[in-house]
């Protein structure tokens, strides 16, 4: 059965899992349905465009970030942090986790890593440092702000919730999706994958159980 803490990870997961979905329905092109008539328009269709899409590929993979950010902290101090500020989360996290002692993951378990209490404290240095990027890459909506050449403020993680909203830097939906080009979805795809790997790779030495010395397992992969 899930504890309340696992269902925090589940629906990171899931929002990161639901913008790469919809990436690659952006990215896979269906055949021409009327391949057969020698008339018809070789060129190939999606079913989806980025209007459809792409708005919500960005939320989720933010609104993602929040969660899985969370739930770290849940699990390092059993206290739920508010507020939805990536950055500033981030910067709590980061407190707590350089503030942290670590022991030495050991097990006889074949699918468990035998990693030392400097392996782990270096390998976290080098993940936070890439999660400090690509977190700063959506907080600042940094996509938007090179398609328009403008700067988005945007710490409630309300820009691509609305359409609109009140007293916030005003975003021209339309002029930003027309610009979107393959490039950006590979961009915003690989970005996914990477926040994933990096995240699950945090989880895995945060889970480590200070009292008895073990991981936690159940929710995480080996290291990637």
């Amino acid at each position: 059965m899930l504890n309340q803490k696992d269902s925090w990870l589940l629906f990171a997961q899931g929002y990161f899992k639901t913008a790469r979905l919809a990436c690659n329905e952006l990215l896979t092109q269906e055949s021409n349905p009327d391949e057969n008539n020698k008339h018809a328009q070789k060129n190939w269709i999606s079913h989806y465009y980025t209007h459809h899409l792409v708005p919500a590929i960005i939320f989720n993979t933010k609104h993602g970030i929040e969660c899985y950010l969370k739930y770290l902290l849940i699990m390092m101090t059993d206290q739920l942090v508010t507020g939805h500020d990536l950055e500033k989360l981030f910067r709590i996290f980061n407190k707590k986790l350089t503030s942290r002692k670590w022991y030495v993951i050991s097990s006889t378990d074949e699918h468990r890593d035998k990693i030392s209490s400097n392996e782990i404290k270096k390998q976290c240095v080098e993940r936070r440092k890439k999660l400090r990027g690509l977190i700063r890459f959506f907080a600042r909506n940094k996509l938007a702000s090179s398609k328009l050449r403008k700067s988005f403020s945007d710490k409630n993680n309300e820009l691509f919730r609305y359409p609109e909203m009140l007293n916030m830097n005003k975003l021209d939906y339309e002029k930003f999706l027309v610009r979107i080009r393959e490039k950006d979805l590979q961009e915003l795809l690989s970005h996914i994958d990477d926040l994933e790997r990096f995240f699950n790779d945090m989880g895995y030495f945060v889970s480590v159980e200070e009292q008895d010395k073990h991981p936690t397992r159940s929710c995480f992969n080996r290291l990637s």
